[in-house]
């Protein structure tokens, strides 16, 4: 074992994100498999079959749910294509969320040790295991999954997407409707108009059992619609955290007692501070470099659909907050545009970071004991943005593509308002 690996294992709160995740996605129907300990062996996925067949289930009945949405919007005979713009954006962010729900449900069945990969990193290595800041404590992440959860089976009560907000809302209309979601949905009856509901009485047997099938796919849909975007933000704080821990470490006047902290067996003697120094911060730098890796490697390609299912969504919703009318509604946009804009704020800053801790290294003073081959590999590495959340190696979230993100946003926004307008 190196000098600079840990020599025992401490609690690590760095993986509350993660951990947590895993076990309300576990519970909650939307993994097959969470972390759990396996002794001085580290950590093991844990399945149990049942709760599989019910994951398996969720996940069929939401893809099917899924498809039916785009069914609707590509074949609704209402919808002006030559003359209304909207309705492709609708159609194309129908399309991408199809996309980004499947990518995830076919990452968490077939390539879990991705993800298992990530947690025994963060859980091996020491210096990691000393990062902590108030957005990692348990009670945060519990009450944030905690809202999201509660939220998605709000969503299920209120008939969110199938119960209109023009009628009242009582158990016989919300159940009639459900069973109206499964004729559609199962092809029995055609178009599914707002107002249609069957009666009770011409409920058949079939039915009542498609009725249940339909409520078990609604209640996934909401909750892979909220915990999917928790899944990206959750890998996102998790390298913002260790960043940010070590930007502000380096620069802090306390930097060798934070050396001395993370590591134990290292003397620091005033002849060799300089060249120890440079091995420990390159020994971070590498541990940070690998974690981003194995954070992106697990997340694949969820992010560039995540990015292009937000860029139609609110390319058309971007007011829906303001014109909801009431608190419901007003609290599931909130979630959704929350979920959104935490990922970009903590993604951008993550290269903030990454460029104060470069300004450090090139002070005169900071890089003396540096060599050369490593501060030009290191700052290669920072002006590539090899580092930080990144859609397949094809670019980098930062600042500069939120920016562009969101100008992209309110021009396709005024374009379909424009248009809009011009044909009424």
């Amino acid at each position: 074992m190196s000098q600079l690996e840990p020599s025992n294992r401490h609690k690590c709160s760095l993986i509350n994100f993660i951990k947590l995740y895993f076990d309300y996605s576990y519970f909650l129907c939307l993994c097959p498999f969470r972390f759990v300990s396996d002794g001085d062996r580290g950590f093991i996925t844990q399945t149990w079959l049942p709760q599989k067949v019910l994951t398996g289930l969720a996940h069929t009945f939401s893809i099917l749910m899924l498809i039916n949405d785009l069914r609707d919007k590509l074949f609704q005979p209402s919808k002006d294509y030559n003359r209304n713009p909207v309705a492709y954006f609708q159609i194309l962010d129908s399309l991408f969320n199809l996309a980004y729900k499947s990518t995830l449900i076919k990452r968490v069945w077939w390539n879990r040790q991705d993800f298992l990969f990530v947690f025994e990193f963060i859980w091996n290595r020491k210096s990691l295991n000393n990062t902590s800041n108030i957005i990692l404590k348990p009670i945060v992440v519990h009450t944030l999954f905690i809202f999201y959860s509660l939220l998605a089976g709000a969503s299920l009560i209120a008939g969110k997407g199938f119960v209109s907000s023009l009628y009242e809302w009582t158990p016989s209309w919300w159940f009639r409707r459900i069973v109206a979601l499964g004729r559609h949905a199962f092809f029995i009856d055609g178009p599914l108009p707002s107002k249609y509901a069957p009666e009770l009485s011409n409920i058949t047997t079939v039915e009542y059992i498609l009725a249940g099938l339909m409520a078990t796919g609604l209640i996934s849909r909401f909750i892979l619609g909220f915990f999917i975007d928790l899944c990206i933000l959750s890998m996102t704080l998790t390298l913002w955290s260790v960043i940010h821990s070590f930007s502000l470490s380096i620069q802090s006047d306390s930097y060798h007692k934070w050396m001395s902290k993370n590591y134990s067996t290292l003397t620091l003697t005033q002849n060799n501070t300089k060249c120890k120094s440079w091995q420990s911060i390159f020994y971070e730098w590498d541990t940070i470099r690998r974690l981003s890796l194995l954070i992106n490697n697990a997340m694949g390609s969820l992010v560039i659909w995540f990015l292009l299912e937000a860029l139609m969504y609110y390319s058309v919703n971007m007011d829906a907050f303001l014109l909801a009318k009431d608190v419901f509604k007003k609290s599931y946009l909130f979630a959704y545009y929350f979920g959104t804009l935490t990922i970009f704020v903590f993604s951008g800053n993550i290269c903030n970071e990454l460029e104060e801790i470069k300004s450090w290294l090139v002070d005169d003073e900071n890089r003396k004991p540096v060599g050369y081959h490593d501060l030009k590999l290191i700052l290669h590495e920072m002006i590539e943005k090899t580092i930080g959340i990144r859609g397949m190696g094809v670019f980098t979230m930062s600042y500069s593509s939120f920016a562009t993100f969101g100008a992209t946003i309110v021009t396709f926004f005024i374009i379909c308002i424009l248009q809009q307008q011009t044909t009424k």
